[in-house]
């Protein structure tokens, strides 16, 4: 709906965690996200090693930077990751906030984890759920059962395995998604408010 984008880093990660990485826009890119996608927010879910507590968005200082070191698979069920999936969640609830970019470094994982639990709590069913997670994962299946080992395909088991605690014999994925971001701290209220700004 032209609301939400979701994608890899505006900007390299830093290499020595005091120095921001480069930006990875060209003046075009910067354009087109400014004026044609008409980008306002831009929320960065790397860790601050990756980003050197950058302050300014890559797109300029028009974008409102948001910076949450966040998580990604069973890291979203920890007492940290569910605080952070609050926050996250949370951007989203702000009409003011849209259109609003975001993004880690790859736009797999951790991006991929918010981006499961947005779709999930907007009806979109599980079996949907995983697709958008393989077609953003597999195209880079090889190089990362390399560098993170030969079991890094599996990953996805997590959201199987431990959404079923926030729901009873019977719930939707779906349901089980929405009770997990209750007891993340998040009200049905922000929640709806997020419907309302998503759905039609």
């Amino acid at each position: 709906q032209n609301m939400i984008f979701r994608g890899q880093g505006l900007n390299d990660n830093s290499i020595n965690g005091k120095q921001p990485g480069r930006n990875r826009l060209t003046a075009a890119d910067i354009d087109w996200m400014l004026n044609k996608l008409h980008i306002k927010t831009d929320l960065d879910l790397r860790s601050s090693s990756e980003t050197a507590n950058m302050t300014v968005s890559p797109l300029g200082p028009t974008v409102k930077f948001i910076h949450h070191s966040s998580y990604a698979y069973n890291g979203i069920f920890t007492e940290k990751g569910k605080k952070v999936m609050a926050e996250n969640f949370r951007v989203f609830t702000d009409i003011e906030n849209y259109p609003i970019y975001f993004h880690c470094i790859g736009g797999a994982d951790r991006a991929g984890s918010l981006a499961l639990v947005l779709e999930g709590i907007l009806g979109v069913p599980e079996r949907e759920l995983g697709i958008d997670w393989e077609n953003t994962f597999y195209p880079h299946l090889p190089d990362m059962k390399e560098e993170f080992g030969p079991t890094y395909w599996c990953r996805y088991q997590y959201f199987l395995e431990l959404f079923p605690q926030y729901g009873k014999e019977g719930d939707s994925f779906n349901k089980m998604i929405e009770n997990y971001l209750l007891s993340c701290g998040i009200t049905m209220e922000e929640i709806e408010k997020f419907r309302k700004i998503m759905l039609e």
